[in-house]
């Protein structure tokens, strides 16, 4: 079974609240890490969650450099959650956190597996800009487990592949990615 929704979703920022506090008690209650599809680390080892900041663009920073560029990265993971490590790999590599969970996922379909997922974006790519929300993320599962990856990121990404998009990298961004087993998706609907 292959469910693939890929559009614009509008929500009162009030009713997104309440969603994202009550999803986020009961994600953090209820993270199991599977060998279904996960959220990934650079390694591409399975990790129950991580949350990427992408850093804005630093002028100061030397000419070429990821931080002058607007691509690099830091991050935390359930495997190290002490303090936040600067990424040596830039968040348009297929090799970042992002790009491997998303390959992670595409593998599972590419082997027709039974996959559902769901991609929601308020500034989805190929779109213009809408005025309202800032809704932005995706699920995919298996029959195992699965991620819910929510984030700030304006028009990422397409569910074939990773693609940073270039308007993403002047302003800060944030992703969180939340591993889930399947189980305790009848619990968030």
């Amino acid at each position: 079974m292959k469910v693939v929704i890929l559009g614009n979703i509008n929500m009162k920022m009030c009713s997104f609240r309440l969603l994202y506090l009550n999803v986020f008690v009961y994600l953090l209650s209820n993270i199991e890490l599977s060998n279904g599809i996960s959220c990934k680390n650079e390694k591409n080892e399975d990790v129950d969650w991580y949350i990427i900041y992408k850093i804005p663009i630093i002028e100061s920073e030397k000419k070429g450099s990821y931080l002058r560029s607007g691509i690099a990265y830091a991050y935390l993971t359930s495997d190290d959650p002490d303090g936040w490590k600067l990424s040596s790999i830039n968040i348009q590599s297929q090799n970042s956190m992002l790009g491997r969970t998303l390959t992670g996922f595409r593998e599972k379909v590419d082997e027709d597996e039974d996959v559902a997922y769901l991609f929601y974006n308020d500034q989805a790519p190929d779109t213009d800009k809408t005025a309202v929300g800032h809704l932005k993320g995706y699920l995919a599962f298996d029959v195992k487990s699965g991620v819910w990856m929510i984030h700030s990121i304006p028009k990422y990404t397409k569910p074939d592949k990773h693609e940073f998009p270039s308007n993403a990298r002047t302003n800060g961004q944030m992703a969180l990615c939340i591993t889930l087993s399947t189980e305790s998706l009848n619990d968030i609907c």
